[in-house]
């Protein structure tokens, strides 16, 4: 599972001060998903779920049998971006998580070849220091559980699809 956040520069800050907001009402703060309580996790859903994140939309990817997460990550980017920005004008600034330098060539390399235009590709190497990339994290924990069985990561999933915000 591979989740993507796309956000307009113009909302990043907005958005930024809403997810700090909502990690700081749910208490989880910067905890990774799968080390937050089931409490913490459902209150930081609801309010993003809650929020009017703009022009923020979420895209997860899902994975069957693969285990080469760079080349994965690289897949859902593409096609994330694609989604979102069509035949629009834009360059995107990338920020992956644990994104170490020799995956970054190939991810580059990877981008170019699919027309991605970007200013910048870099790592996050904690997730602890990017709130988008805690977003992330969060969304792709989340549809994980749901895929799992998990009923009220379900419900999370299906709140999120009804907003736009995950597509």
């Amino acid at each position: 599972m591979v989740a993507s956040v796309i956000v307009k520069a113009s909302d990043r800050q907005l958005l930024e001060a809403q997810l700090l907001f909502a990690e700081e009402h749910s208490d989880r703060h910067t905890r990774k998903w799968s080390k937050s309580s089931t409490p913490n996790r459902e209150k930081y859903m609801r309010c993003i779920a809650a929020n009017d994140l703009m022009s923020t939309q979420i895209y997860g990817t899902y994975f069957n049998d693969r285990t080469d997460y760079g080349a994965m990550t690289s897949e859902a980017i593409v096609n994330a971006i694609r989604s979102y920005a069509g035949k629009d004008e834009y360059r995107a600034t990338i920020i992956v998580d644990a994104l170490n330098d020799k995956e970054k060539g190939r991810m580059v390399r990877s981008l170019k070849r699919h027309g991605i235009r970007y200013k910048k590709v870099r790592g996050a190497k904690k997730d602890e220091n990017w709130i988008s990339v805690r977003l992330a994290d969060s969304v792709a924990g989340m549809l994980r559980s749901a895929r799992e069985g998990n009923e009220k990561a379900a419900t999370w999933e299906s709140a999120l699809r009804k907003k736009g915000i995950l597509c």
